[in-house]
């Protein structure tokens, strides 16, 4: 179902729908203001992507919605809610939540303890990640581009994320210690990069391998001792641009890196 680029204000004659078996598109509806019509809306079975809908404030009307395969919320302009996904219990590929200017945290996810990937990304008012306190294991977590993001706490129930972590170009992000409880391998990336204001990646301890590791341009970055509990990196180690950095710890736990290792232009 296709609902892009109308001049619609709500989305009246919905009202009985309850399941949508593919893809639920809502695309650039400048005139869109509410979501009430999906009230009775329970599963989304592919990608459910809320697009660039310049007026929607929140998204109530899915409070009935437990399950969507992948699910897309990104450049809607006004949001400022999440809260009305309450219910939603099962997310088989993954979250993005993507340039929305004025959401302030991710308050609605509570029900979620589990997903394929989360990616959050560019939302430039997101201070906190209230509403993932559930999140108990991923495939992966993206987190980049929040400039007023400080605190990841919401995150300190997660313990397993199969492939890729990734922090970048968080400019006020001090900490990463919620992820203290996250143990093993990462198939993927281990990219901590452009956090200008963290200054230790504690939070690491418990990663043991990672295919590639990349810790570069973190500016207030001094003490890198967590992850030097890794024992094997696949591909690459990098660790690179990090002006405060004065000493790298002791990499006794770390047998084979797979292919290089570059520990460059750390300038103190």
């Amino acid at each position: 179902l296709y609902v892009n680029e109308t001049s619609v204000i709500d989305l009246d004659g919905l009202q009985e729908l309850s399941e949508i078996g593919c893809k639920f598109e809502l695309k650039r509806n400048n005139f869109l203001i509410n979501l009430a019509s999906l009230k009775n809306l329970e599963r989304v079975g592919c990608q459910f992507d809320i697009n660039e809908n310049e007026q929607l404030v929140n998204l109530d009307g899915l409070e009935k919605l437990s399950e969507a395969a992948n699910l897309i919320v990104r450049l809607n302009a006004s949001l400022t809610s999440l809260s009305a996904l309450e219910n939603l219990k099962e997310v088989e590929w993954g979250v993005q939540v993507s340039e929305n200017s004025h959401l302030l945290d991710l308050d609605g996810f509570g029900g979620l303890s589990q997903a394929g990937y989360f990616q959050i990304y560019s939302n430039p008012t997101l201070e906190n990640l209230s509403g993932l306190e559930g999140l108990k294991a991923l495939d992966s977590l993206i987190i980049e581009g929040n400039e007023r993001l400080t605190d990841l706490t919401s995150l300190s129930n997660l313990q397993f994320v199969s492939n890729e972590l990734t922090i970048s170009r968080n400019k006020q992000l001090v900490s990463i210690s919620a992820f203290s409880n996250i143990s093993g391998t990462l198939d993927g990336r281990l990219f901590i990069n452009d956090n200008q204001s963290l200054q230790t990646l504690s939070g690491l301890q418990g990663i043991s391998s990672a295919r590639y590791v990349s810790v570069q341009n973190n500016s207030s970055l001094q003490d890198i001792s967590a992850i030097t509990s890794l024992t094997t990196i696949g591909e690459f180690l990098i660790v690179a641009k990090n002006d405060t950095l004065t000493e790298l710890g002791s990499w006794e736990n770390l047998t084979s890196i797979g292919s290089f290792l570059s520990i460059e232009q750390n300038e103190a």
